[in-house]
Parts: C-alpha cells; sequence; structure tokens
C-alpha cells in the first residue's frame, strides 16, 4: 500500500466515525426538538453510509412510536416469500 492510499483509508475512517458521533448525538437534538420532515438530510449525505443510518435511524423511530411492534422471524420472512413466488407462479400462468 501506498502512502497516500494509507493515508485516505485513515480520513475515510476518521469521516465515518465523526458521522456515526454526529448521528447518534443529533438524533437525541432531534427527538427532544420535534424535528422537521427534512431534519436529518445532514445525516443522509447520499452515500450509503448516510442512507444506511438514516434507514436505521427511521427504524428506530418507528419502533419507538409503535410498542407493539416485533421484527419478523427467519422462518416468517421465508414463508413470505414463499407465498410471494406462489402467486407470481399464478399470476405467470395467467399470461401463458
Amino acid at each position: 500500500r501506498t502512502k497516500k492510499l494509507e493515508e485516505e483509508e485513515r480520513a475515510k475512517r476518521q469521516r465515518r466515525m465523526d458521522q456515526q458521533q454526529r448521528s447518534s448525538s443529533s438524533s437525541s437534538q432531534q427527538q427532544k426538538q420535534g424535528g422537521g420532515y427534512f431534519s436529518s438530510t445532514t445525516d443522509n449525505d447520499g452515500s450509503a453510509e448516510g442512507r444506511r443510518a438514516e434507514r436505521e435511524r427511521r427504524r428506530a423511530e418507528h419502533r419507538a412510536n409503535n410498542p407493539n411492534y416485533r421484527e419478523k422471524t427467519p422462518e416468517e420472512i421465508a414463508e413470505i416469500e414463499r407465498q410471494r413466488r406462489v402467486r407470481m407462479e399464478e399470476e405467470a400462468k395467467k399470461w401463458n
């Protein structure tokens, strides 16, 4: 590895750490302030990490607002996928 690549990777790691710290501190502040529809655009800068952070933030917000919400088990996901495949097969038969 070259020094330039190592420096770029180090800078990238530092930016990611800073972003995670900002998102964790700003999410607690946003809940206190109420936040607006576009209040979280600073977390989502269009990068994969930003989009992932935005998804996780929305999931956490949804879970907090819906106390009866629970994650689907892998078995439930597999059953839903199986039913979807059956449904798609039936739709395909209509076209053939």
